[in-house]
């Protein structure tokens, strides 16, 4: 489903057939990235369209997906072999992006985000320690290397502001962020609370580019980075935890079972 956040009714994505998982953008707001239900990662025209397979998930289930300015779209499956994978927006195969530290009780790499310019990303890493002990990291696409930002997080966005925006201990919390150094600064403060939240460590939540912030509870809600919120359109009552996909103006969510 994709509702304009002017209005209040949602409409079905044609195009995008039976129980598509894991909505996510492109950066110029034109396309819609998804995993269908045979085990492919495709795009869609975000006013609805033939769908476009990228590629086949080999590896195992889908977990979500990220869509940088370069073209390269990463994303997290459930394999437990390889952590987050790369593959071209226009198609082919998908290359490993990292490698889950086993040695230092990492599980999985998912829930990848980029940040602007393209040079970097945000992920979590699931431990076996469960959600409260999720990590947030941060990957330098230039080198190669991540490094560990926030303990006890998940599911980081990075909004205009300057903050990065995650959850935590049923909250959603804003911390300060130096996109130049990609290092966390000062203390984190809760901006909405309470938000749902998978087993996995992914919020019901995603962020706009005007930074605008959209939560799926009861009543949806926006808010910025110091705290100022307030109510946005009702959203369809689902029985599952709907993940979301934001642009400045839509927010896209599928019907069936959220897999982030």
């Amino acid at each position: 489903m994709i509702r304009a956040l002017d209005q209040l009714d949602a409409t079905p994505l044609i195009g995008i057939g039976d129980n598509p998982q894991s909505p996510f953008v492109s950066p110029n707001g034109q396309w819609v990235g998804y995993f269908d239900a045979a085990g492919f990662l495709k795009k869609v025209p975000i006013n609805g369209g033939p769908a476009v397979p990228l590629c086949r998930l080999d590896q195992g289930p889908p977990r979500s997906g990220a869509w940088g300015e370069d073209g390269a779209v990463v994303f997290a499956t459930d394999g437990g072999l390889d952590g987050l994978l790369r593959v071209s927006d226009s198609g082919g195969e998908p290359t490993a992006l990292t490698n889950p530290d086993r040695v230092a009780g990492e599980v999985d790499h998912i829930l990848p985000s980029f940040l602007p310019g393209g040079h970097a990303l945000l992920f979590t890493i699931s431990t076996a320690g469960g959600i409260d002990n999720n990590e947030i990291a941060v990957l330098d696409l230039r080198t190669g290397k991540y490094r560990v930002l926030i303990h006890g997080g998940s599911d980081a966005h990075y909004v205009p502001s300057g903050h990065l925006v995650y959850a935590a201990g049923g909250t959603l919390r804003a911390i300060a962020f130096d996109l130049d150094r990609l290092e966390v600064m000062g203390a984190a403060a809760t901006v909405v609370q309470p938000v749902s939240t998978t087993p996995a460590g992914a919020a019901d939540f995603d962020v706009a580019r005007t930074a605008r912030l959209s939560t799926l509870m009861e009543m949806p809600a926006w808010s910025s980075a110091t705290g100022c919120s307030g109510s946005i359109a009702r959203a369809a009552s689902s029985q599952s935890m709907p993940n979301t996909a934001t642009t400045s103006t839509h927010v896209c969510r599928p019907t069936g079972p959220a897999s982030r």
